[in-house]
């Protein structure tokens, strides 16, 4: 229930705030948490969720973190052991769907319903998605793997 409620929020949003907008570098990121695993590693993690509109709807994931193993940790000190620091990062851009109509459903429904288990929260309520404005490389990036 909950995960349909999220899905049709995030399609509406998009729908009204970005689809019919002819700016078409425009996309809709929204970064959800995720847990990590407090047994082996420390800081954050999380997956992104990216919408745009050229001719059809694009529906992109992808994750990023960035953590340290515990070990790595002097925690009486409470800082980092010499020889370690966080390791940031992000996993490919991976295309969920490219099309007119079943974006919502084989895009946005299977990313919130898929992970459902995994995700923890939206950062806030307030400004929840940002507002991407992509340069024509970024936007070259995503052709590519609609293709």
């Amino acid at each position: 229930m909950l995960e349909s409620i999220i899905s049709t929020i995030i399609c509406d949003t998009y729908e009204k705030q970005f689809r019919s907008n002819p700016d078409t570098s425009l996309a809709m990121k929204i970064t959800f948490s995720l847990p990590i695993d407090y047994d082996k590693e420390e800081g954050s993690r999380a997956i992104e969720l990216m919408l745009m509109y050229k001719g059809y709807v694009g529906v992109f994931s992808r994750e990023i973190f960035s953590v340290v193993p515990r070990e790595g940790i002097d925690f009486e000190k409470d800082c980092l052991k010499q020889g370690y620091e966080y390791k940031d990062g992000f996993t490919e851009w991976k295309l969920l769907s490219c099309h007119d109509s079943c974006w919502r459903s084989d895009g946005v429904d299977r990313f919130i319903f898929t992970n459902s288990k995994r995700l923890s929260y939206i950062k806030t309520l307030f400004n929840w998605y940002t507002e991407e404005h992509l340069t024509e490389r970024e936007q070259g990036e995503f052709r590519k793997l609609r293709n």
